[in-house]
């Protein structure tokens, strides 16, 4: 999905008690790996790989956020890049945006998306993409409704497997 650059980006605000913030680096990546565990209900997240997403040469912090909630826990996430297309203007990504389920009814991933999204145009990108699935209802209507629009669709086959028992 793409959406441009230039167009507005709406403003929602955060409910009461909910923090906006930068990623507070490295000592909060054991949190945010468990997060974005619970969000996506996979193990794939690893604490060595996050943390080498923040020494990677692209690596923005400012399009590094997080949602706090009233208790202190991370409630969402979002992450932008920026990057060059071919012909050299700035173009962004979302990768990854996700709210833990205890969340989900404060509409905190919207929040987070939109503010990466100005972000990035802050930043010039002319276009910003976002890659998901069809099925994942929810987090493509959210997309759609801040302007994105599919660009492209892919197949995917795949096959899911039990971890084996130790």
């Amino acid at each position: 999905m793409a959406r441009s650059g230039h167009e507005e980006i709406p403003r929602y605000p955060l409910p009461a008690g909910f923090t906006l913030r930068l990623l507070a680096g490295e000592s909060e990546v054991e949190t945010y790996v468990a997060l974005h565990r619970a969000v996506f209900q996979t193990k794939n997240m690893t604490v060595e790989w996050r943390k080498r997403t923040l020494i990677h040469p692209d690596y923005i912090p400012e399009l590094d956020i997080v949602v706090v909630a009233p208790d202190g826990r991370l409630a969402a996430f979002c992450i932008g890049w920026l990057d060059k297309s071919p012909g050299g203007e700035n173009i962004g990504q979302i990768e990854p945006l996700g709210c833990h389920s205890d969340f989900r009814r404060y509409a905190l991933g919207r929040v987070a998306l939109c503010e990466i999204l100005r972000r990035l145009q802050q930043l010039g990108a002319g276009q910003i993409f976002v890659e998901t699935d069809s099925y994942r209802n929810t987090a493509f209507r959210l997309y759609e409704s801040v302007g994105f629009r599919v660009l492209r669709h892919g197949l995917v086959y795949g096959k899911d497997y039990n971890e084996p028992e130790v």
